[in-house]
Formats: C-alpha cells, sequence, structure tokens
C-alpha cells in the first residue's frame, strides 16, 4: 500500500512539474505562412518565451495538418541561404526565442489539406523536459513575390545589377538618389557620414540576398526540368521568399533611417526629385 500511495504522489508531482515547466514557456504569435495552391510544404514561426529559471529547448513538433513536422534553421553556405533540420531550438532561461523568416522555423512537411488564410493550424510543441504546448497558428499571407530570373553584370552597381536588384525587390531605391543628388539637397558632413555607415553595413547584405535569389531561381528552374521532387522545389521557393522579404524589411529601414537623417525640407525635396524620375 507504501508503495502504490508513494508511486501516486510521484505520478502527481511529474505531472504538476511537467504542467509548471510548459506554463513558463509562453508561446508568442504564432502563425503559418500562406503558400499557392498545391504547395506541399509550408513554415511556421513563432516567438517562445522562458519565464523559468532553467534553460528550455523544443525538441521536437506535431501537427495533424502534416505528414512530417521539422525544426529548421537558414544558414549561408557558399553565398547560398540553406535550409537544415536541426534537434533542438534552446529558449535560454529569462529570455525570449523567435522562429522568423531566414531564420529558425517549423516546417510543415506533406500537407494533409489545402491551408487558406485565417485557417487556424494546430501545432504540439514538445519540449526537452516531455512538457507539451498546443500552438493556434493562423494561416497569414505575407507579401512577397517571383518573378523570371534576369542576367546582370558582374561589378555590382551595373546596368544589369540594377534590373536584378528591381527584379529581386520593387521597393524604391532612395539612398541611391540620396548620393547622386547630395549636392542639390545640401547634405551637410555628419549627414554623408551617417548615410555612409549606413550603406557600408546593409548594402553588402542586400546584394547578397539578391545574389541568392537569382541563383535559387535557376536552381528552381533547373529543379522543374530535371525532375527534382515537390519537396525539393517548395524549399528553394521559401528560400526565394525569405530572401525577398528581407531585402524588403531592409528598405524600410532604410527609408525610415533616412527620414532621420535629413531635415522636412531635405526630405520634401527628394521626394520632389524621386517623382520626377519615376514618372
Amino acid at each position: 500500500m507504501k508503495t502504490i500511495l508513494n508511486t501516486l504522489v510521484m505520478t502527481i508531482a511529474l505531472t504538476l512539474s511537467a504542467v509548471v515547466a510548459a506554463d513558463a514557456v509562453s508561446v508568442i504569435d504564432p502563425y503559418v505562412r500562406a503558400m499557392p495552391p498545391g504547395q506541399k510544404v509550408i513554415a511556421a514561426y513563432l516567438s517562445l518565451k522562458n519565464d523559468s529559471d532553467s534553460d528550455r529547448s523544443l525538441v521536437h513538433a506535431e501537427s495533424d495538418a502534416a505528414k512530417n513536422v521539422e525544426l529548421h534553421e537558414h544558414v549561408l553556405k557558399n553565398d547560398m541561404l540553406q535550409m537544415r533540420e536541426v534537434e533542438k531550438i534552446n529558449i535560454a532561461k529569462g529570455s525570449t526565442t523567435t522562429l522568423k523568416p531566414g531564420g529558425l522555423h517549423i516546417m510543415l512537411i506533406g500537407l494533409t489539406r489545402a491551408l487558406n488564410v485565417g485557417d487556424i493550424v494546430d501545432i504540439k510543441l514538445i519540449f526537452d523536459d516531455g512538457s507539451e504546448q498546443i500552438a493556434k497558428a493562423p494561416v497569414k499571407k505575407i507579401l512577397a513575390g517571383m518573378g523570371m530570373m534576369k542576367k546582370g553584370m558582374s561589378k555590382k552597381g551595373g546596368m544589369g545589377d540594377m534590373k536584378q536588384m528591381k527584379h529581386a525587390s520593387p521597393m524604391p531605391n532612395l539612398m541611391g538618389f540620396v548620393k547622386k543628388n547630395a549636392q542639390q539637397l545640401t547634405l551637410n558632413g555628419d549627414q554623408m557620414k551617417a548615410l555612409k555607415q549606413w550603406a557600408d553595413v546593409h548594402q553588402p547584405r542586400i546584394w547578397k540576398w539578391v545574389d541568392v535569389i537569382i541563383s535559387t531561381e535557376k536552381q528552381l528552374h533547373d529543379g522543374v526540368l530535371k525532375g527534382a521532387s515537390r519537396d525539393e522545389l517548395d524549399k528553394m521557393t521559401l528560400t526565394i521568399l525569405d530572401s525577398r522579404q528581407k531585402i524588403i524589411r531592409t528598405k524600410i529601414l532604410c527609408v525610415e533611417n533616412l527620414r532621420a537623417i535629413l531635415n522636412t525640407d531635405q526630405w520634401n525635396k527628394l521626394m520632389e526629385i524621386y517623382a520626377g524620375v519615376a514618372k
């Protein structure tokens, strides 16, 4: 009788421990990225906040919306952004780990049903301590685009590269207009220095993402002709979409940075110059 009682107490204690552990990790803003009809691979994103005093790890995920669910990350290899499966996703104590496009994410492979914008996908999250949580992720449409690949010149900034940049992202290249019209905008030395610092950090990143888009589109083109699997083609598609989104986000930050550096008169003059050229 005493043995049975001890076993019961231990079982209750372990159950309560798992509940507390699960509650210690909060699931924030889960969502699934909407994809074109017929796609069999789709990505899910969310943030995991660990309010406990111990490190936690997400070690597995499941969903009835897919035959297989994997934990993935993006890595840059040979100037190519590639996805690979990871064994776990760490959430350090007192911190938040964010799964987002271009980084860590949950990959749903072999969808069992069509997922439309607004649908809710239940994803079971399993942690290293055995605790579980259900993330209810709505399907959301994320702005991104695809198109035909264009050839360009080898030197960055040439006419062919400008076509590649425009192909990779329709966002306006305001930084280029500012540099070209610096005298007309009456930029001072501090403003020029601030613009250069921004460009030195962010422009190489943008060009790297452009290269990823162009080269991956070629892989996608060749893969279709050579009979690559649907999963392989879907992964290439996600790589392209993630790179486009990174470019768009960076260019939005660029506009915000320009607004902070330029005064009101300079900004209005820049808009006037850009409107005249864009007609």
